[in-house]
């Protein structure tokens, strides 16, 4: 009897939890975890494509931030509507994609279809890479290195129409990108 008070309980409880979250999607989020609005990204050791480890500041200019992880089947089919991304802020904002773990990042740098600035964190920024709960996450950053705003997840439904809308551009499908990946 007691055992099953107590999964009656824990069952209510997931319940109230799961709509306090859906309501209240910050909470989603353990607090101090994730990048923040407002925050400063400070400078990280980064690989470029050489291997060459450089540190790279986010201040002088305004900066998109693409983060992914090579194993991500979601981070590669969303590389049609990155690169829409990358191209359509030209001018305005300087474009970096970084690859959360070395796993994978070879072919990655080898793709075609994966345009401008790709990095690797280098293992002093691991820090960093745990403060990202989720890939693909895409970050406007100001040109002090503000957090101005974040989106997690592909380029798909809202997050999509959010991007478009922040950037004023239209995006690539991802769906396009879906049919021609394995």
């Amino acid at each position: 009897m007691v055992l099953l008070s107590l999964l009656a309980g824990s069952l209510g409880l997931n319940l109230y939890l799961g709509l306090e979250l859906r309501h209240r999607p910050g909470l989603a989020s353990p607090p101090g975890r994730g990048l923040q609005r407002g925050e400063v990204v400070e400078a990280l050791e980064m690989r470029d494509k050489g291997g060459t480890i450089r540190v790279f500041n986010f201040r002088g200019e305004p900066t998109v931030l693409y983060l992914f992880r090579p194993a991500c089947p979601w981070c590669k089919r969303n590389l049609p509507a990155v690169n829409t991304l990358e191209e359509s802020v030209r001018g305005r904002f300087r474009f970096v994609s970084v690859s959360l773990d070395d796993s994978g990042v070879t072919e990655v740098f080898q793709d075609e279809s994966a345009r401008g600035s790709t990095y690797t964190l280098a293992p002093k920024a691991a820090a960093f890479a745990k403060r990202v709960p989720v890939v693909p996450m895409t970050v406007a950053l100001s040109k002090d290195g503000v957090v101005l705003e974040t989106w997690a997840g592909a380029y798909a439904g809202d997050v999509k129409k959010s991007i478009e809308t922040y950037f004023g551009t239209k995006l690539a499908s991802i769906r396009a990108a879906m049919a021609a990946s394995p």
